[in-house]
């Protein structure tokens, strides 16, 4: 008897259909997502035709979706709705707001690598102004400039986090740098599991911090 074989997106012979994709962005898997989520993201143009992305069906190989059968996604139109009569329109206010998706923007890390080198921010105001004012090492930038000063960059990157999909369940994850960026950029990496560099980054900058403030305190 011949075997036969379930392609993604299709039933065959009683197969389930397989609803777990991932998709390449930036060099990096991203997912699971659910077929029926990835075609709609290549229906409207979020992803070209060439993304690569695979599903277990697919074994060791990922595929240009352009060769699968998300490729009819792409051009795939809705019809043009019909003009909307006086009787059956409802009231914008009425409207179900439900389910509402916020506009995709491309993952950056720039804000996550801003926060990674801030010491290095710290170290330099230090020193110019221990140099320009004179004092006591350590006491040139307030201390509350240390707590405050994060804030705008951790904001950044979480919104940034949420709107390329990275925090689909918008997990907290701003609130963790109270307890020091070191703190933030491990929950940052629990969530989006794509790279720890960015906490080693930070201790990296925090211990050259710890080496100039000691330098300037024997000086």
């Amino acid at each position: 008897m011949e075997k036969r074989s379930c392609e993604p997106g299709q039933a065959v012979g009683g197969c389930p259909e397989m609803t777990d994709w991932f998709y390449e962005e930036n060099g990096q898997p991203r997912g699971p997502v659910s077929e029926r989520d990835l075609a709609t993201m290549f229906a409207n143009r979020l992803l070209s035709a060439e993304t690569r992305v695979w599903t277990t069906a697919f074994g060791n190989e990922w595929r240009s979706a352009s060769q699968t059968t998300l490729a009819k996604s792409a051009g795939v139109m809705p019809p043009p709705l019909p003009a909307a009569s006086a009787t059956t329109a409802q009231p914008p206010q009425t409207q179900a707001a439900t389910g509402y998706s916020p506009p995709y923007v491309p993952p950056s890390d720039v804000w996550a690598y801003l926060l990674a080198f801030s010491p290095l921010v710290f170290v330099v105001l230090e020193v110019v102004l221990y140099k320009q004012f004179g004092g006591k090492p350590g006491d040139a930038v307030p201390a509350i400039l240390y707590w405050l000063g994060p804030l705008p960059l951790v904001w950044a990157d979480a919104r940034n986090l949420y709107l390329s999909r990275r925090n689909p369940q918008k997990r907290e994850v701003m609130p963790f740098v109270l307890l020091t960026p070191f703190a933030y950029f491990w929950r940052r990496w629990a969530i989006t599991r794509t790279s720890i560099k960015f906490l080693w980054i930070w201790i990296a900058c925090f211990v050259a911090y710890a080496v100039a403030m000691a330098a300037l305190s024997d000086g």
